[in-house]
């Protein structure tokens, strides 16, 4: 802990996330007496959040954090910023700890960083290999849809009679981070001391929800549509002419939207209804399914495109086999009980023969 704050002290830190600090009986030692300002929900925490620097604004929420997780929201200037100081006790389910993460992460807003000892070892953080604990938390980030910023080819943040990367900094997609490193020697710990500079918080508001136009074309005057939309470009072409390419990018946007709204018909849009058999489990394995996708199209190097991957297909096939169990389940029950109920609607709709809809093994 002396080591830590002269770290501290000598390199202007702003403010310190610790996980397994060292205590004593008035709470984290040294810093418990010193001018910073330790956020912590317990007399014993496994994670704190201690700021250094006394002119940035934290609030401690002290009604999110427990003894494994310390929660403070930092302001500075525009800048507002939810820190996450946790703590996956290894003797403990490693599901336990995520969970109670990720109901944190429901009710905090904004940008989000998250600096976590999870003890378990994945690909996603460039360690080895992945290990059960590893599954546990790489399906969190990835349902969660949280930024891994640890580096390939730093150093392994646990040094002692095995090497490991057990230590992970995430944030959601609104925060970037610069500097990342992962350095040994500058304290006699046998985990890394990881530093990095946070530059910017791009997240949006509030996210805000577009409504989905749909327009028909069929029966469009075309001549009549690119004379209206000539008529807007060229009300528009001082923001067109504009060096600033989202500007640029906005006012055609707009043109073409108003060209639409005069010249087209919307659209009738029919809301497809679910088939009978799916549940909001299906949902949930979907929607990680295509996060997976997304993270596996973003993937930066080879390595971490393999290591994604892997995970992909693994989710892939386990929704497939879900898949065919609860159609398989919903033919039983339904079909047992109401035999021209709708499991036989089911079946003919959409004008193809039964056998053609029959439920296919998924390994086929």
């Amino acid at each position: 802990m002396h080591e830590i704050e002269g770290l501290l002290t000598r390199n202007s830190f702003d403010v310190c996330l610790i996980q397994e600090p060292a205590l004593d009986g008035k709470g984290v030692y040294l810093f418990d007496r010193r001018p910073y300002r330790v956020i912590a929900n317990s007399p014993k925490p496994k994670a704190t959040v201690v700021t250094v620097n006394p002119t940035i604004g934290i609030l401690s929420l002290q009604q999110l954090s427990t003894p494994h997780i310390a929660v403070a929201v930092l302001t500075v200037g525009n800048l507002r910023l939810t820190l996450i100081s946790t703590y996956f006790q290894f003797l403990e389910p490693n599901q336990t700890h995520a969970d109670a993460l990720e109901s944190v992460l429901d009710v905090v807003s904004g940008g989000v960083l998250v600096c976590v000892d999870v003890n378990a070892r994945s690909t996603v953080w460039h360690d080895l290999f992945t290990d059960d604990r590893g599954e546990i938390v790489v399906d969190f980030v990835s349902r969660k849809n949280l930024t891994v910023h640890n580096l390939a080819g730093s150093p392994p943040t646990l040094r002692n009679w095995v090497l490991a990367c057990l230590d992970i900094t995430l944030s959601s997609s609104g925060v970037r981070l610069e500097d990342w490193s992962a350095a040994h020697g500058l304290t006699s710990s046998d985990h890394a001391v990881i530093c990095f500079h946070i530059t910017q918080n791009s997240a949006h508001p509030a996210d805000r929800a577009y409504s989905f136009v749909k327009y028909d074309w069929s029966k469009t005057n075309w001549p009549e549509f690119r004379k209206n939309l000539r008529d807007h470009i060229g009300a528009r072409m001082t923001e067109l002419d504009s060096p600033d390419v989202d500007a640029s990018a906005s006012a055609l946007t707009d043109a073409l939207k108003a060209s639409c709204e005069t010249r087209m018909n919307k659209a009738r849009i029919r809301r497809l209804k679910p088939s009978p058999w799916w549940d909001k489990s299906l949902d949930r394995e979907l929607s990680a399914l295509r996060r997976w996708k997304t993270r596996l199209r973003n993937a930066k190097n080879a390595f971490s495109e393999r290591a994604i991957r892997n995970y992909y297909e693994k989710h892939k096939q386990r929704f497939k086999v879900n898949c065919f169990k609860a159609r398989r389940s919903f033919v039983t029950d339904t079909g047992n009980e109401k035999p021209w109920g709708p499991d036989y609607n089911w079946l003919k709709s959409g004008g193809v023969r039964p056998s053609q809809s029959l439920i296919a093994d998924p390994q086929s």
